[in-house]
């Protein structure tokens, strides 16, 4: 009777840690990595996302000057996913695979390039007389403006955003977060003009308020042009960008979790320094 009983709370037990076990990705520790490349040129392709669907924003792996990318997401061994490779002037690609019994697994993807497909309409020469002659004409104002409503992976030389966007309009705003090196939370606002897009991301970061304005042209579901970024501190940067949107849905955006700060003015970049002021006490005066 004794060695039933105990024979059953260790099944329970087993059952119970098997229940935990698969209940909580963050316990599988597998990766899926592998290469891009140019199905023609047979290059590596550089800033490839290759993404693995999670439900939320999705688990991301971006491939480097060689063509290689790591999604480390905690996969579980011997299970089916499927991942989606986007990259710049290429469609979309999916591959499917199992995971080995550590939960590993290699996925290689070879892209086609696109090209691109343009449209020219017909005018009448003295359509173009009359509009190159009104010193109001601007060549982008008769071009109706893309749709950039949805979620961006934004890539620049050294990190990576996601960006919600909603569109009114000729206006852009919504959202943005970065989760490393630092987690941080952003404001967005812009404009689109025919394909040329101009967007602003203001965020605090490590007590500084951080501007960085996008300047880039719109194709279909990309953005590719240049970045200028200036903070608080006095720090400027520039450099490359190049954006695919992954979702026309908005939905599934959620803030970067980024530990409180002090309410303090030196917390926001102004250059106070509160230590210098002094503190002075009050006596209540008898009446």
């Amino acid at each position: 009777m004794r060695q039933n009983i105990l024979g059953l709370l260790l099944i329970g037990v087993i059952l119970a840690a098997t229940m935990l076990v698969e209940g909580d990705s963050s316990a599988f520790k597998g990766t899926i990595f592998g290469h891009v490349f140019d199905t023609k040129s047979g290059n590596p392709i550089l800033s490839a996302m290759v993404r693995y669907d999670d439900g939320k924003d999705g688990i991301i792996g971006l491939t480097d000057a060689e063509g290689r990318y790591s999604i480390n997401g905690g996969f579980a061994p011997s299970t089916s996913y499927t991942l989606t490779c986007y990259a710049s002037g290429y469609p979309e690609a999916k591959k499917t695979l199992i995971t080995d019994p550590q939960g590993n697994a290699e996925a290689n993807f070879r892209l086609e390039s696109q090209p691109p497909v343009v449209t020219v309409p017909k005018v009448q020469s003295d359509d173009v007389i009359t509009k190159s002659a009104d010193p109001e004409y601007r060549p982008n104002s008769d071009i109706a403006a893309q749709n950039l409503e949805g979620t961006w992976i934004l890539n620049t030389d050294e990190s990576q955003i996601l960006m919600a966007l909603y569109q009114s309009e000729n206006l852009l705003f919504g959202a943005a977060k970065s989760e490393a090196p630092v987690p941080w939370n952003g404001l967005v606002n812009g404009s689109i003009s025919g394909n040329e897009v101009q967007i602003q991301i203001l965020s605090l970061r490590d007590g500084a308020l951080v501007s960085t304005i996008i300047t880039a042209s719109a194709g279909d579901g990309t953005l590719e042009g240049r970045f200028v970024q200036s903070d608080t501190n006095g720090r400027v940067k520039d450099g490359t960008v190049i954006a695919i949107m992954f979702s026309t849905e908005t939905s599934g955006y959620q803030p970067a979790i980024v530990p409180r700060e002090a309410d303090t003015i030196a917390e926001v970049g102004l250059p106070v320094d509160v230590s210098k002021f002094d503190v002075v006490s009050f006596e209540p005066v008898p009446l």
